[in-house]
């Protein structure tokens, strides 16, 4: 009896990524029947495997991989993060070999990375490569992307319309506001899976202009996604990372944030008349008073949108990089060259639970800066910590509200965090 030969996870998977792989840099999907038996092909004779085609389509639409439309019988993934991952498999694959086209295709992605399919491609590429040489390839290109870029110094008053931001007064934490900040993220992270686990069906994920990749705010895109990259590359590659490596990545999650920052809050301020002028134009009738009321609540909306944008990027930094092993790498204080390093600081602090260490530096902050916007940053992040941390001990809690002057309407909430514990 002839020997029944079966193709195994690996040959499918393999095959699989090289199919992502010719989908994403041709830019066609849905993919045929026949592209797929002539990848699948090339496969078979580059690494001598045998693999049947017949069979191949039997595994993966069994397995819910690739589904064929009726419409044109043609092959879809089930959806972009499973073509994004097995694409990814692909290219750190071929790096891995040498391949002479691999660095351009990791530096395509990374290049056009503000467009969503790309961004997962490179997403999954730091997650799953085994070979510190692709992290460091991330890491200089993000390094570069950016060098241009003016770091912001909330220091040096460098933006006009930052400049007289009025300081905020402690807010009253009411007992339920935790659990409708839970509630909203739960939404959030059900609206998202459920656009996840959607067949790409009509949707064209190649429908993309790259020229436009030179644009404001796909320059933003790209940057504050590379600088996600590799601060999630940092925890799982830190033990094998040299240290003028780490050293480099670390000092770049510090900058990014303010460079990102200043790129974007540069062009508000210098169109921040246009901008005051466009929102105004809904008002009318307005008395001359009123209308310098109106333009004055608009600039400060504008600086608080700032403010959060600014701690968003550092607490973004803080949640992928930060943990109970690279902390102290982070922390050292050769880093902490200017208040806007210290800020960022104590958000890795707050990551990991250090409460202690972000306590001082809060404190101590606080009480030295007589900068309005760092006070109220500060003040945003103990009230962030007072609402959500549910490891915080009830009385560094009764101290944070004391020295902050937070309102102790706590009572609600500090039951709900003892359950949570």
């Amino acid at each position: 009896m002839p020997h029944l030969r079966r193709e195994t996870v690996g040959q499918i998977k393999t095959a699989l990524s090289e199919i992502a792989y010719y989908i994403h840099f041709q830019k066609c999907h849905p993919i045929s029947e026949e592209q797929i038996d002539k990848v699948i092909r090339a496969y078979a004779e580059k690494y001598e495997e045998e693999v049947s085609t017949a069979r191949f389509f039997e595994i993966v639409v069994a397995a819910n991989l690739l589904k064929k439309s009726r419409e044109d019988l043609k092959y879809r993934f089930k959806n972009k993060e499973y073509l994004a991952y097995f694409a990814a498999m692909a290219v750190s694959r071929h790096f891995n070999e040498g391949d002479a086209s691999a660095e351009a295709d990791l530096t395509y992605i990374i290049e056009y990375s503000c467009f969503s399919i790309n961004s997962t491609v490179l997403k999954y590429i730091a997650y799953t490569t085994e070979n510190i040489r692709i992290i460091e390839l991330l890491l200089d290109q993000a390094i570069s992307f950016v060098k241009d870029w003016t770091p912001y110094d909330i220091d040096d008053l460098q933006l006009e319309y930052l400049k007289n931001v009025a300081e905020n007064r402690p807010r009253k934490i009411k007992g339920d506001e935790q659990k409708k900040a839970i509630s909203a993220e739960a939404d959030r992270e059900k609206e998202l899976e459920k656009k996840d686990t959607d067949t790409i069906e009509t949707i064209d994920i190649y429908d993309y202009d790259e020229n436009s990749a030179v644009e404001l705010n796909n320059q933003l895109i790209r940057a504050t996604l590379q600088m996600n990259v590799i601060a999630s590359t940092l925890p799982i590659f830190s033990h094998i990372m040299l240290g003028s490596v780490k050293r480099r990545l670390i000092t770049a999650l510090y900058e990014m944030p303010n460079r990102i920052f200043y790129h974007w809050a540069s062009d508000i301020d210098e169109h921040l008349e246009s901008l005051i002028d466009e929102f105004m134009q809904e008002e009318s009738g307005l008395t001359e008073t009123a209308k310098q009321e109106e333009k004055h609540k608009i600039k400060s909306a504008l600086q608080r949108l700032s403010t959060n944008l600014l701690l968003n990027l550092y607490y973004t930094v803080a949640r992928n990089s930060a943990t109970p092993a690279t902390i102290s790498n982070l922390t050292r204080p050769d880093y902490a060259t200017n208040t806007n390093s210290l800020l960022e600081r104590m958000m890795l602090f707050e990551e990991v639970d250090d409460w202690h260490s972000f306590k001082n530096e809060a404190e101590k902050l606080f009480a030295k800066s007589n900068s309005p916007m760092v006070r109220n940053m500060i003040l945003a992040m103990v009230y962030h910590i007072l609402v959500w941390s549910s490891s915080l001990p009830v009385d560094q809690r009764h101290h944070l509200m004391d020295c902050f002057k937070f309102k102790k309407d706590s009572k609600n909430i500090l039951i709900q965090n003892m359950r949570l514990k």
